[in-house]
Parts: structure tokens; sequence; C-alpha cells
């Protein structure tokens, strides 16, 4: 645990020094002022006509509260996860940099400690942030409306698990291919088409036969970001964060035997 401390530690302050990662800081930072500007110059309630009924006010209150918790639910949950792979994109082909190199050579770090530091401290960047953006504007507008959802909190593990599925397989591809572009593409190329049209498509009728077959061994084997956003925001609307236990257990499982995988090629690779 002790060498996994360090490898994390070691990335981290790899990951400080580079001016992606503090301009993925800088726009995570941006978003909570722009929200908190927003709600400053016009109230999320300031909409609604007082002069209504208590009973309507207190149910009107609610309705709106509830679609804009939807909206930014929505919206931080694609934009944290589309920009989270920027920062730590690197710390993948880094495995092979001459720095990453000597520190595993020169210092008794077993390559499967090496290699879940580096994954772990991707993760604990990401996470760090997605906790403050989601944090930051849940307090924002649970104060300016005084009305609190902790269910809204909801998004933070949804959101990391998505990203750490996504990233376990950069690992074994960067490792195949030795760059990060790979892992990049096909970061993007999951979480922004194939997901969303395989859940679509899982979920259609009018698919049969074959391709239907096809298409449900695809949904059941990835990983299920779509779906996992989508219960993230029934969790912020609703409360009940296992309202589906089928794209919880998938994801993780497709999580652990990817990264699984990238172990057993990284112990087999000659430096």
């Amino acid at each position: 645990m002790k060498n996994i401390a360090n490898v994390i530690k070691y990335s981290i302050r790899e990951a400080l020094s580079s001016k992606i990662l503090i301009s993925y800081l800088a726009l995570s930072l941006l978003i909570v002022v722009v929200v908190l500007i927003a709600v400053a110059i016009k109230g999320p309630l300031s909409y609604i006509d007082e002069n209504i009924p208590p009973e309507i006010l207190e149910t009107e209150k609610t309705s709106i509260i509830n679609i804009i918790f939807a909206v930014v639910a929505g919206f931080l949950s694609f934009f944290t996860s589309f920009l989270a792979i920027f920062p730590v994109a690197g710390f993948v082909p880094g495995i092979n940099d001459k720095g990453s190199l000597d520190m595993l050579l020169s210092k008794p770090v077993g390559r499967s400690e090496f290699l879940t530091g580096r994954y772990l401290g991707g993760l604990l960047i990401v996470g760090v942030n997605f906790a403050f953006v989601i944090t930051a504007v849940w307090l924002i507008i649970s104060v300016s409306t005084s009305i609190w959802n902790p269910s809204f909190l909801y998004i933070i593990p949804f959101n990391l698990l998505s990203f750490a599925a996504l990233y376990a397989l950069m690992f074994p591809l960067g490792l195949i291919t030795g760059s990060n572009l790979t892992g990049i593409l096909t970061y993007f190329i999951l979480l922004i088409i194939v997901n969303p049209l395989l859940l679509i498509g899982h979920s259609a009728e009018k698919f049969t036969g074959v391709l239907k077959t096809v298409i449900s061994a695809f949904y059941y084997v990835l990983p299920k970001t779509a779906e996992l956003g989508s219960t993230a925001l029934d969790s912020a609307l609703k409360g009940d964060p296992f309202s589906q236990f089928l794209p919880l257990i998938t994801t993780l499982a497709f999580t652990v035997l990817v990264f699984l995988y990238g172990i057993f090629i990284f112990e087999k690779k000659d430096f």
C-alpha cells in the first residue's frame, strides 16, 4: 500500500506541473463562478408569481427547482466527464517515459503497484474535481432557493464510475499502442456515440434477430455510461440511487476486468 501511495503522490505532482490540469481546474472554477453570477443576477424562483395560493406556490417552487436540478445535473454530468480525460490521459503512455521507468526500476515498486498507483492517482484528481464542481453548484442553488436536495450529490459517484470504466480501458490500449491518442479517441467514441446508441438500440423493439443479438452483446459487455448518466439524473430528482442495479454491476465488472488485463500486459512488457 505504501508503494501505491508513493506512486499516487508522484502522479499528482506530475499532473500539477502540467498546464492541462491548470486549465481543467480553471474551467471547472469558471462553471461555478458563472452559476454564482447567474443566480445573483436572477434568482431561480424570481419568475414565480408570489400572489398565487400558498399550496400552489410550494408546488410551483418544487417543480421549478426539479427542472433546474435536472438541467444542471445533465450539463455537469456531460461537461465534467467530457473534460476529465485530458489532465490524466498522459498517465498511461507516461508509463513508458524515462522518468516513470527510472522510478519503477530504482525503487522496490512492483509493476502492478505502479500501474495501480497511476490509475488511482488519475481517479483521485478527477474525483476531487467532480466533487468540488458538483457540490459547489449544489450549494449555490440550494442557498439561493432554500430548497435542499442532497440527492443531487449522487451525480458524483455515478460520474466517477463512468469515468473509471473508460479510463481503465485506456491502460491496456496505451500499453499496447504506446500512445494516449488511441485511448482518448476510444474514450470519446464510447462516451458520446457508442454507449448512447447501444442504449437506444437495446431498448428499441424494431431491432430483431441477429442485429438485436449483436446490439445486446455489445450492450452487456461495454460499460453503461449512458445508463449511469440517466440513473444519476433519477437519483438527483427522486433520491433513489439504486433504481437500476445492472448498469452499476456490469460497469464495475468491466472496470475491474479491463484494468486487470492492463496489469497483465504491463507485467509481461519488456523495457
